[in-house]
């Protein structure tokens, strides 16, 4: 079973969703939906339900057929779902088209490669992240002839391919057990071989340097760390999604030193260093976009599944990266020039990711051309526009 805290007045729900798995070790979210790792007796899961809860979820289980399945820890991108298996030394992938069907394709240890300079590689993870170019994991602990070593590292590989992948991409690590990434730094709980006060929080750079064991020291065994941008909570976005009835931002986020005053110097206008689409061609999806108001970074609602081998896929995902956390519009144009609909939501620095369904107040967008035209504002400062072209293809 998984809860929920509201941010903005603490209220708690403890049965927000349910889960058939019996010990949760992972949570992630993206895509509208909160992605979980557990383990039973039997066998592991790697599940799915809406952010907008209720009862419904998706799961995958055919892949952990091993006595003493072990997954811990989870991660989510436009195209994957990633999971740690510690019973295998294996990092596991499925793709998010098909989730749940026969259609999916599903890897269960995707990493290591097979090929034998590879093997080893993975010892004992616990704890996945990814960013736009890597793979992450914790290691939990490293089988030395018999003998368990702690305090070991922080592994990486590339996601286009699994190339370059190692367990000693980042030191500092002590019992790992949770990571997460956040634009340059990588984030992860030290459990200390469960000892009370000696857990921690440890802090590298995405570049492999810069490590600190101790970023927060003194804790009791942690088993799962999350970060955000700063600032108060913002309120809930309204969701025009068939039976959503509230929504809880999985990030929250705030512009910081936006605006004018204060100490240090004058902010920077915000820019965009990139944008882009992970599907230029597409067709509807059956849910609505939310139009995106507010300070909280939201990803969109529930997508249909993929449609059949060799049509363009459904929905897409607008990706930018900002210089700083800044409000961002997006306005979706006719190549013509006339706006059909604006969504605007509150960036942080680094990647950002806006899944798209193509509907809009639950009209899809008629087949045709059109620009997304990006703009961002922080204070009195604007960015110059980015225009990223797309086509809505027939279902």
């Amino acid at each position: 079973m998984i809860g929920r805290q509201h941010l903005a007045d603490s209220s708690v729900n403890q049965a927000f969703t349910a889960s058939t798995g019996q010990s949760l070790t992972g949570l992630a979210v993206g895509g509208g939906y909160i992605y979980w790792t557990s383990n039973n007796q039997d066998t592991s899961e790697v599940g799915r339900t809406p952010v907008i809860g209720g009862q419904q979820y998706q799961s995958i289980t055919s892949v952990f057929g091993e006595p003493n399945p072990h997954t811990c820890g989870v991660a989510v991108d436009g195209k994957y779902v990633y999971w740690a298996n510690r019973a295998t030394n294996s990092i596991g992938r499925a793709e998010l088209a098909n989730f749940a069907t026969a259609g999916q394709v599903v890897e269960g240890d995707w990493l290591p490669l097979p090929d034998p300079p590879l093997s080893g590689i993975v010892s004992s993870p616990c704890g996945v992240a990814v960013d736009e170019n890597f793979v992450y994991w914790g290691i939990n602990s490293v089988d030395n002839n018999g003998t368990l070593e702690r305090g070991t590292t922080i592994g990486r590989a590339k996601k286009s391919d699994g190339s370059g992948a190692g367990n000693g991409f980042l030191g500092g690590g002590n019992t790992v057990t949770g990571l997460t990434i956040d634009g340059e730094f990588l984030y992860w709980s030290n459990a200390a071989d469960g000892l009370p006060g000696h857990g921690s929080i440890g802090r590298g750079n995405v570049s492999g340097t810069g490590f600190q064991e101790q970023f927060v020291s003194g804790l009791n065994v942690p088993f799962g760390v999350a970060v955000d941008s700063g600032g108060p909570p913002a309120p809930p976005p309204v969701i025009n999604q068939p039976g959503a009835t509230s929504y809880v931002p999985p990030l929250i986020v705030s512009c910081g030193d936006c605006g004018s005053g204060g100490p240090g110097p004058p902010p920077k206008r915000p820019d965009f260093s990139r944008v882009w689409t992970n599907h230029a061609v597409f067709v509807p999806a059956q849910w609505s976009t939310p139009l995106v108001v507010g300070t909280s970074s939201h990803r969109a609602g529930a997508r249909a599944s993929s449609a059949a081998a060799g049509a363009p896929p459904v929905g897409t995902t607008f990706n930018f990266i900002l210089n700083r956390a800044a409000q961002v519009k997006v306005a979706i144009k006719h190549k013509g020039g006339k706006t059909v609909a604006t969504l605007v939501r509150t960036g942080h620095k680094g990647k950002n990711e806006l899944p798209f369904s193509g509907r809009i107040k639950g009209k899809a967008l008629d087949v045709g051309a059109y620009n997304a035209v990006f703009s961002a504002r922080s204070g009195k400062k604007r960015s110059k526009p980015q225009v990223l072209a797309f086509r809505v293809a027939g279902g």
